[in-house]
């Protein structure tokens, strides 16, 4: 199983491994979850600026938000990235995405399960995304 989670907007201030490298509570709910899914070399973030990126990977920070077009990743980028990494192909691909990084993902990713499909459209807030993350991780817990 391959699992993908979005990067985040709130970072350190110098350079860091990608898994330590965003602060925000949304992606540390997210990286949480993914880490009671799969060991660690079959996590990849989705950043915004640099896209597939192992957890070990030191990157620095950057202001790069996805959707506002300057310097983002594009889905042909993702695909060589997926590809170079051996991931191409890969039938067991579940992430924990806002909609912008599942447009981009399922380029390369076309079998993608996105755990927030199964969210009531009205509730798709990053309150009922954390919430989600949070029991699903309970449960892979017990």
């Amino acid at each position: 199983m391959l699992i993908l989670i979005p990067c985040g907007n709130k970072k350190l201030s110098h350079p860091a491994p990608a898994a330590d490298l965003y602060i925000g509570p949304h992606y540390k709910f997210g990286l949480e979850w993914a880490r009671s899914q799969a060991p660690d070399h079959r996590i990849r973030i989705v950043s915004a600026k640099h896209g597939l990126l192992p957890l070990d990977q030191v990157i620095a920070p950057y202001d790069i938000h996805l959707g506002h077009g300057q310097d983002e990743i594009s889905k042909a980028t993702l695909k060589e990235q997926a590809g170079q990494q051996g991931l191409l192909g890969e039938t067991n691909v579940r992430g924990a995405l806002p909609k912008a990084y599942v447009d981009l993902v399922r380029y390369s990713f076309p079998n993608l399960s996105n755990i927030f499909d199964q969210l009531p459209p009205k509730r798709r807030g990053i309150g009922c995304q954390n919430q989600l993350l949070k029991r699903l991780t309970q449960e892979a817990h017990r």
